[in-house]
């Protein structure tokens, strides 16, 4: 382990990093076995966490564009829209920023 890591000490669950012989909050020994399990845990939680937050951003971004959609749709065929219409244009723009971002965290490759 030439990386310094950190990782959730697996009694106390406090923070600590792989230099450590043993935790510095609870005093467990940590075997080199037992910091390359808590590393590979931590980066699982990771990659759940980051997943679950591009989920959230395509949902709300799907969401931000139907809005603005929905709304600005009847003045932009009616050509009744005015200068307010571009707050709705711009959550259709908002939209499309949070679809693209939500995508882009998906289809990162770890």
């Amino acid at each position: 382990m030439s990386d310094i890591k950190v990782f959730k000490c697996p009694n106390c669950t406090q923070y600590i990093n792989t230099s450590l012989t043993e935790c510095k909050f609870c005093k467990t020994p940590l075997s080199n076995e037992t910091k390359q399990k808590a590393i590979e845990s931590e980066n699982e939680n990771t990659k759940l966490y980051r997943r679950n937050m591009s989920k959230k951003h395509l949902l709300i971004g799907i969401g931000v564009f139907t809005i603005g959609i929905v709304i600005s749709l009847p003045g932009l065929l009616g050509g009744t829209l005015t200068n307010g219409g571009f707050i709705f244009i711009g959550l259709i723009l908002v939209g499309l920023g949070e679809i693209g971002n939500g995508l882009f965290g998906l289809m990162e490759r770890d």
